[in-house]
């Protein structure tokens, strides 16, 4: 319903900044309330989340932000509180980058997630965080590299695979196809 509101922070207490825009002040809850300052002008995206009882407001300073806690939400298990507590630890990378690799133990150092919720959030998760252009291979790619690149792909793995495992290889040189097909195929046993 709402994309984003300007106004000034007129309030800021440990759960939620109040912000006012128009003579109307907002409540909304943000994972850092303290990294907002008194009568600071500030953009916030929002998520409005409606229940039976409440119309709440979660905000966010960057829309990359809002996107991962909307797609925090569709993990089963995962609700705002536990969304927005993800949220507060400000490793967004670090998150990405665990989903990526599949790593648990990582994702349940948050405050409400177990095993279970960990794995659901992989499954459901792993691939979608991450920018379209960081998945594709290298554009300098060799043409060795774009070659087992091409063929892995072709043995059935998928693209967002190969190009993790690529990426992991970019400071080796290989002047065989078979060399760097190896290689590859041993990262992704490891994983």
């Amino acid at each position: 319903m709402y994309e984003y509101i300007k106004g000034t922070v007129t309030m800021i207490t440990p759960g939620y900044i109040v912000v006012e825009t128009q003579g109307i002040g907002y409540k909304i809850l943000v994972p850092n309330p303290y990294s907002f300052h008194q009568e600071e002008a500030v953009q916030i995206y929002i998520e409005m989340i409606v229940r039976e009882d409440s119309h709440t407001l979660y905000g966010f300073l960057q829309k990359e932000e809002k996107e991962i806690f909307q797609a925090l939400l569709q993990v089963s298990g995962i609700g705002p509180k536990s969304a927005l507590a993800i949220m507060a630890f400000g490793d967004l990378n670090g998150l990405v980058a665990a989903l990526e690799e599949e790593n648990i133990t990582y994702l349940t150092r948050f405050p409400g997630v177990g095993k279970k919720t960990a794995q659901q959030m992989i499954l459901d998760l792993n691939g979608k965080l991450l920018p379209k252009e960081e998945v594709k291979a290298p554009v300098s790619a060799s043409p060795v590299v774009e070659e087992a690149t091409s063929a892995l792909q072709a043995l059935g793995y998928s693209e967002k695979e190969v190009a993790r495992v690529m990426k992991k290889m970019k400071d080796e040189t290989f002047t065989d196809v078979q060399a760097c097909i190896s290689q590859a195929l041993r990262l992704m046993v490891e994983r």
